[in-house]
């Protein structure tokens, strides 16, 4: 039987490991479940909050290409947004596929409450470090952003 590990994680695969621990995104969910959204569908509509994506419309592919998701994955997350008076889709021309996606009022008010939560459940998985833990923290993790663009 072949070893799936030969050797120990280095701390560079710990620092991944503990980025994208199924904990904080179980944590955070639960956390948005309160508000009866999911981070994947909370994420479709922080883009409109967006210097980059603030325009009044986006489309499906750039959604998807913005988040790194599938264009199913988008489209189902659509589905249940318009569902909810989150967004509305409009169709561009006579092919029915192609359409761009826009915040409705309703979707800004919710937006606009649900945010600062989510923003308040980030902050809180940090609540164990100083302050000075946390500025060293930010940087570093700006620079590991800034790296994969």
């Amino acid at each position: 039987m072949q070893k799936l590990l030969s050797a120990a994680p280095s701390s560079r695969t710990k620092v991944g490991e503990l980025l994208l621990s199924d904990d904080v995104i179980e944590i955070t969910n639960e956390e948005l479940n309160k508000k009866n959204i999911s981070i994947s569908k909370l994420g479709i509509l922080v883009l409109f909050l967006r210097k980059d994506f603030s325009e009044n419309s986006l489309s499906p592919s750039a959604i998807a290409k913005r988040l790194r998701i599938t264009r199913a994955s988008v489209t189902n997350y659509l589905n249940w947004l318009e569902h909810q008076g989150y967004i509305q889709r409009r169709k561009l021309g006579k092919d029915q596929r192609n359409v761009d996606v826009q915040i409705t009022e309703k979707g800004k008010t919710f937006l606009d409450e649900v945010h600062p939560f989510f923003l308040d459940v980030c902050a809180d998985f940090s609540k164990a470090l100083t302050d000075e833990e946390v500025a060293v923290m930010l940087k570093r993790l700006s620079k590991i952003h800034d790296s994969i663009g």
